[in-house]
């Protein structure tokens, strides 16, 4: 991710922070054993003067500072991500590889506003939304995802 001359990269277990004017690492952020083998796979996100992010391997999700890297909130409850994150209207949405559910998360606090299962599942369809991407129509006010089996159409309520 790329904001304010400064790219923010996760590698393994760690993510910085480097000034790409002067190509100096601003800051590091360690993810030891909290977070499993790495965090690698996961996708970043901009929101005000935080980064965004959601575990692939445990259940947590968190904003980080911008400007030293510390922790703004964490959410142990929100599934795992190794997928893209969609931020809409200040929510943060994704699918979790380890819960199968979709989950919408308040990116100012961090409180999960609302998570849901594929309501095709059933003894003989095991659907999920494990590994789905999702995308938005804003002018709809629709989230299209995928699970298992199905195209799912979600309305979103008014911001």
């Amino acid at each position: 991710m790329i904001a304010d001359n400064r790219l923010y990269i996760n590698c393994s277990k760690a993510l910085y922070c480097i000034d790409l004017l002067s190509g100096t690492v601003v800051w590091s952020r360690d993810f030891p054993s909290a977070w499993g083998s790495d965090i690698r796979y996961n996708s970043l996100k901009e929101y005000g003067n935080t980064i965004l992010l959601v575990s692939d391997h445990t259940n947590i999700a968190m904003a980080i500072s911008k400007t030293d890297g510390s922790t703004v909130w964490e959410n142990k409850e929100v599934g795992c991500s190794a997928d893209e994150l969609t931020l809409f209207e200040g929510i943060l949405y994704y699918t979790s590889t380890a819960t199968g559910r979709l989950y919408a998360i308040d990116a100012a606090t961090g409180k999960t506003i609302w998570n849901m299962g594929s309501p095709n599942r059933t003894g003989k369809i095991p659907a999920s939304f494990s590994f789905q991407s999702l995308c938005i129509d804003p002018i709809a006010r629709r989230l299209f995802v995928t699970d298992t089996y199905f195209i799912l159409c979600v309305e979103l309520p008014e911001g």
